[in-house]
């Protein structure tokens, strides 16, 4: 009996949880602005090198590579840029606030530093139990919906693997640099 208590009351105390959310989405703060990546600094002066450098990564570079991309600002000030990467199936929290981008190397890993998601743990929230790696379906669908409706779409075309990163396993300067001037 007081099993079946205990459970009643954490199941209460969930739905209680869930039913009192305050943020957008899947953040805890409320969205109360949005930015377009490619206008706004830090972001519009860095984003190819990092989707160039995380498609290299992934091995996904010999292929066109769709990105949905849209900007938040939140209620604390802090803002993030939100990335939907079609081939690479994952969402990406993309942090660029208060980073040192002078650095070629800081500047093509800041995607790869950033928290992201793999669409394999998007799932209904029915599903989730108390597994901490899944993210509930019914808050990404719409925060996908509102980057198809108010972000904006960046198409990688498919690139070689640059020689200065055949002959650099570490990918390292020269690599970046050859990664950043393709056109």
């Amino acid at each position: 009996m007081k099993a079946v208590l205990f459970l009643i009351g954490w199941l209460f105390a969930l739905s209680s949880f869930s039913s009192e959310r305050t943020g957008s989405y899947i953040y805890d703060l409320k969205v109360i602005k949005r930015f377009k990546i490619t206008q706004t600094s830090p972001y519009k002066d860095h984003y190819l090198l990092p989707m160039r450098y995380r498609m290299m990564m992934r091995k996904n570079n010999n292929i066109d590579n769709h990105f949905c991309v849209i900007g938040y600002q939140f209620s604390d000030k802090h803002r993030d840029g939100v990335v939907f990467w079609q081939e690479g199936k994952e969402l990406i929290s993309w942090q660029l606030e208060g980073r040192e981008l002078d650095n070629i190397f800081i500047d093509a890993d800041t995607m790869l530093d950033s928290p992201s998601i793999s669409y394999e743990n998007i799932v209904p929230r029915a599903e989730i139990t108390t597994q901490m790696a899944l993210y509930a379906k019914e808050d990404v669908d719409p925060m996908r919906a509102d980057c198809q409706r108010n972000g904006e779409t960046i198409v990688i075309k498919a690139f070689p693997m640059p020689m200065a990163c055949r002959d650099d396993p570490d990918f390292g300067e020269d690599c970046l640099e050859a990664l950043k001037a393709i056109k």
